[in-house]
């Protein structure tokens, strides 16, 4: 088997688990609102999004050492790391949370102290886009490199992601109505991502003798 047959298999199955993500995520959130933010449902969710990204990222690697733009895999890199920080920053989102619930039943808050509250929430929204912001640019690698817009296409939707989640966030604050579009608009981009990779060619198009002169 082939390093690209080996990528377009290892992305295929990577970006289809982030697929399922979604719409897990998207029941979980219809079926009891905010629940997909709770332990339970982020460790089972969070096992699954791990091994997608390992495969995702193995097949990034490869078609980055084929095609020799290593950039791809170093974006890729960046990508995970800026998702990576949510951890932290939902650790410190927990604790401040807390503190903010102990303060509200003792008295009233004020601007400031709100402001404070919601402080951990802006900072992962702002990850979250930084993250969708590294992966849209390894896209339009991929997208240079294979020939594929779909890889264009899915990383459009996906960048857009983190924006349908300020209004979800401001429904949970105020009623506990399900929102699953968010995930939804998710599931579309990683569809269209998996179909991007199942649809790979066995060999990379060559460049054409125009490229090659402008190069």
């Amino acid at each position: 088997m082939s390093e690209l047959k080996k990528a377009k298999y290892l992305g295929g199955i990577g970006a289809s688990g982030i697929m399922i993500i979604m719409v897990l995520a998207a029941i979980i959130d219809y079926l009891i609102p905010g629940a997909v933010f709770s332990e339970e449902a982020l460790a089972g969710l969070g096992v699954i999004g791990i091994v997608s990204f390992i495969f995702l990222f193995l097949a990034v690697k490869k078609i980055g050492k084929i095609s020799g733009k290593k950039e791809i895999f170093r974006e890729f890199l960046l990508a995970i790391g800026s998702l990576g920080l949510l951890i932290p920053i939902g650790g410190v989102g927990f604790l401040v949370g807390g503190l903010c619930i102990i303060i509200a039943e003792h008295e009233r808050m004020d601007w400031i102290m709100k402001l404070i509250c919601d402080l951990p929430i802006f900072a992962g929204l702002a990850t979250f886009l930084l993250s969708c912001y590294f992966f849209f640019r390894v896209c339009q690698r991929l997208t240079e490199t294979t020939r594929k817009k779909l890889f264009l296409w899915a990383s459009i939707i996906i960048f857009l992601t983190p924006f349908s989640f300020i209004p979800y966030i401001y429904i949970l604050s105020t009623k506990q109505i399900s929102y699953p579009y968010p995930y939804l608009l998710g599931f579309f981009g990683f569809l269209l991502l998996t179909i991007a990779f199942f649809t790979l060619p066995e060999n990379l198009p060559q460049k054409s003798s125009t490229e090659k002169k402008e190069v």
